[in-house]
């Protein structure tokens, strides 16, 4: 019997008697690695970011240095904070979140202006797509007489021409006719300076509506389309639905780097903590491997034996129940009903029926057996 309770305990759990889960499951090793990679891809945009904004709030080059500095401590603090929540004891909490809440705020702060500046330069590279109207010389030339001007010359000119016409002619009219004669030709004169003027002004008139129409066109181009449009919809102005556009932007980044570090850390708390019961689980396994047979004891002492034996199990099985916690509340149950199941006879107890019984792996097997042995002796049903 106890050959084959030896031959049972290092059964592979790769039996045919042990139950195979084919279905995928995200171990906790492997969500601790997605999580750091997420949690180290966003705090790298968010510190690129970080430096740019340091580099554009200052001037002179140390001046940049000191804000580029100030901008990354503030970044690491924000993201490494939540993180470090559980390592830290309850009374430094609360300045812990003071914190962390100020540093995210000069995170955000930073990120929004750095996406501000981003929407600013974006706009000027569309206006300037427009074609800029080019400049006739003509407007360039010193501007002649205004037609106004010209008109009241053509009004007086018309008036002595009218006044000359007018005048009988007795004798000898050679005189008149010289004076008819230079009036009509500066009133074609003044007529084709007139015209002259009128059409200076009406390509000038034309210039400054083309100039107007670029100017309109390159100001609809700074403007994003899409977010006017939306705008209208919401009746609010372009710039603050960019500045709200920019904040969520920076929060979605922001939160998905704090989150992300935080399970990577309590990934890690978790993996340590197995990793110590497993540990003690082999320790348990190596010192039940290397105990020696106790000696015959006397028919006497049997009962004394037994008690003693029963106190050291009790004692045995407090200090788990103070180590384990609620995983040993479970384990309980599950002893009591193999025990259960191996009274009515239902259940021959060794390791591959545990096994079929509570569709269980080799390891937990193992841990009931010795549990059960501890608490109901070594009988088989």
């Amino acid at each position: 019997m106890s050959t084959m309770s030896n031959i049972n305990l290092n059964r592979p759990t790769g039996s045919p008697d042990t139950p195979t889960d084919t279905s995928a499951v995200i171990t906790p090793g492997t969500m601790q690695k997605i999580a750091l990679a997420v949690a180290l891809l966003t705090s790298a945009i968010s510190l690129g970011i970080a430096v740019f904004a340091g580099l554009q709030r200052a001037g002179t080059v140390p001046e940049q240095a000191w804000s580029v500095a100030v901008s990354l401590g503030a970044v690491l603090c924000a993201h490494l904070a939540p993180m470090l929540w559980r390592f830290v004891p309850l009374s430094a909490r609360i300045a812990l979140v003071a914190l962390w809440l100020v540093a995210l705020f000069v995170v955000l702060r930073g990120q929004v202006d750095v996406l501000a500046f981003a929407h600013q330069h974006a706009a000027d590279q569309r206006a300037q797509t427009v074609p800029v109207v080019a400049v006739s010389p003509v407007v360039d030339v010193p501007p002649g007489r205004s037609l106004t001007t010209i008109a009241q010359d053509i009004a007086a000119v018309s008036m002595d021409l009218a006044h000359f016409d007018a005048r009988p002619c007795l004798g000898d009219c050679r005189g008149l006719r010289a004076r008819k004669a230079a009036l009509s030709a500066q009133l074609v004169a003044l007529n084709a300076e007139a015209n002259e003027a009128k059409r200076r002004e009406t390509e000038q008139d034309w210039l400054r509506a083309q100039a107007s129409r670029a100017e309109e066109l390159g100001e609809s181009r700074r403007t994003d389309p899409v977010t006017s449009l939306v705008a209208q919809w919401l009746g609010t102005s372009e710039a603050r639905l960019n500045l709200l556009l920019d904040f969520a932007q920076v929060v979605v980044l922001e939160g998905t780097a704090c989150f992300a570090w935080y399970i990577a850390g309590f990934g890690a708390v978790v993996l340590g903590r197995k990793a110590v019961v497993s540990d003690r689980n082999a320790t348990m396994s190596q010192q039940e491997a290397v105990s020696p047979i106790p000696k015959a004891t006397p028919v006497g002492r049997v009962e004394q034996t037994a008690t003693h034996a029963a106190t050291i199990a009790e004692g045995e099985s407090v200090a788990t129940d103070a180590s384990l916690g609620s995983a040993m509340s479970e384990d309980d149950l599950l002893v009591a009903k193999i025990h259960e199941a191996v009274v009515a006879g239902r259940l021959k107890r060794n390791l591959a029926s545990i096994r079929q019984f509570l569709q269980c792996g080799q390891p937990k097997a193992i841990r009931l057996n010795r549990l059960y042995v501890g608490r109901f002796g070594n009988a088989r049903s």
